[in-house]
């Protein structure tokens, strides 16, 4: 028998038919070059380090509403909000031209003289790419990447729709930025990436009813994340528990504090009290650290020098096994969907094998969402919102990522939605 590969990567249709099969550097349907997935992750490491100069770039705009504003009030423009508009689409430019430049050296990289036979096959499963709006999409087409994740292509950022299509010289208009974005993977499908193994949730549904219970890991220095908490308590479908406050940042063991509040599934709250119903999503909205080795990847609760407000994956993983016994009874009773919206929080260490993705996946959550590269907290804030309101309506947690994206392109000018990655099941719902 046939070992298992280290990576595979299936594409199917809006029918869920498989089209294209990656196993391992073994490609049935479409010749690759051999390097694939031998340089992955240095594509990976190149990319991320090149995002950041688009996030800096643009992503400070995100929240910048003169653009909106020039849209819809164009006869009482003042000059200085012209200069501003002016100066936002410049930015928006930039950033979307380098990620073409990006994308089409990974796709050479990738596919090389085949990568207009990849277009073929990318057109074919994704049919309405060049025409549909997002939100008319009952099913969208979904690439699987199962396995080895740190080895996985950033398929995202891949323009294989139309791989020669030229940058553009100058976007000006929310529609030219959205034919732009069009030819990126990222926006045209849904990208889901799973693990080697089978110790995933497997649940179809997030129980909602009558309100979805929320779990919010705030950092009290982020100011955009005050609005990403009223958000969330504006929506009367939601109960929102938010910790840790200013006197837990003090405990010596805010590192377990913080692991009971994750996987003890018994509904208590940060402050002790009770809710009732364990909680069904795990939203972070603070600082996050990939750099060294995977276990001094840490989460940061204050200022972002501030050691004591750090807590490691490794603390995490103590705290983990110290409080066994009180885990164990609530294994099963929730499957929390963690929603990681804070820097660098969905980056894979191609060192080690553990990275916040793989950390909560094992260890029961039914899906993970996390950012490519740091993010701003503004950013953060909008992408959060969007979400959430497409999941109450009935959208699954795929479906509900990937309107957020557009959303923030259509509405706030922005492509930074990319940046966002799905781990896990994309098909989990509310139950309603």
């Amino acid at each position: 028998m046939a070992a298992d590969p280290d990576l595979s990567i299936t594409i199917k249709t809006i029918n869920q038919d498989a089209q294209l099969v990656f196993d391992d550097l073994q490609v049935r349907g479409l010749p690759f070059r051999g390097q694939v997935y031998r340089g992955a992750r240095d594509q990976r490491l190149v990319l991320h380090r090149a995002l950041q100069r688009i996030v800096s770039e643009i992503g400070a705009d995100a929240t910048d509403s003169s653009a909106g504003w020039v849209r819809r009030n164009v006869e009482r423009l003042a000059a200085v909000r012209r200069y501003r508009a002016r100066q936002h689409w410049a930015r928006v430019t930039r950033a979307v031209r380098w990620l073409y430049e990006r994308g089409q050296s990974l796709n050479e990289d990738l596919f090389g003289d085949e990568v207009r036979e990849a277009q073929k096959i990318f057109r074919a499963v994704c049919p309405f790419w060049e025409t549909a709006e997002p939100a008319t999409l009952e099913r969208l087409p979904l690439i699987e990447v199962k396995g080895q994740l740190a080895d996985a292509p950033p398929l995202e950022f891949l323009p294989l729709l139309d791989p020669t299509r030229q940058p553009p010289a100058n976007i000006e208009s929310v529609g030219e930025l959205m034919k732009a974005l069009q030819p990126f993977v990222g926006f045209s499908a849904l990208v889901k990436r799973t693990l080697d193994d089978e110790s995933q949730s497997q649940i179809a549904e997030l129980p909602g009813t009558p309100m979805l219970p929320v779990k919010f890991f705030r950092n009290r220095t982020l100011r955009y994340a005050g609005r990403e908490l009223a958000n969330l308590q504006r929506e009367q479908r939601i109960a929102v528990d938010s910790g840790p406050d200013a006197s837990a940042l003090q405990r010596p063991d805010l590192a377990c504090h913080i692991a009971r509040n994750i996987w003890i599934h018994d509904g208590t709250r940060f402050d002790g009290t009770s809710f009732g119903a364990p909680f069904q999503v795990l939203h972070f909205a603070c600082h996050c650290t990939t750099e060294g080795l995977a276990d001094d990847h840490a989460l940061m609760f204050g200022e972002t020098g501030d050691i004591s407000t750090r807590v490691t994956l490794d603390q995490l993983k103590v705290c983990r096994q110290q409080n066994d016994t009180r885990i164990e009874p609530y294994r099963n009773a929730a499957h929390p969907l963690v929603f990681m919206n804070a820097c660098d929080s969905s980056v894979m260490d191609p060192t080690a094998v553990t990275s916040f993705p793989h950390f909560f996946l094992r260890r029961g959550s039914c899906a993970y969402i996390g950012t490519e590269a740091p993010v701003p907290d503004a950013l953060a804030e909008l992408i959060s919102d969007a979400f959430y309101t497409e999941l109450l309506t009935g959208a699954s947690i795929g479906a509900a990522l990937y309107r957020a994206k557009w959303h923030l392109a259509q509405d706030h000018n922005n492509p930074l939605g990319l940046l966002y990655m799905l781990y896990g099941n994309p098909d989990v719902t509310l139950k309603s």
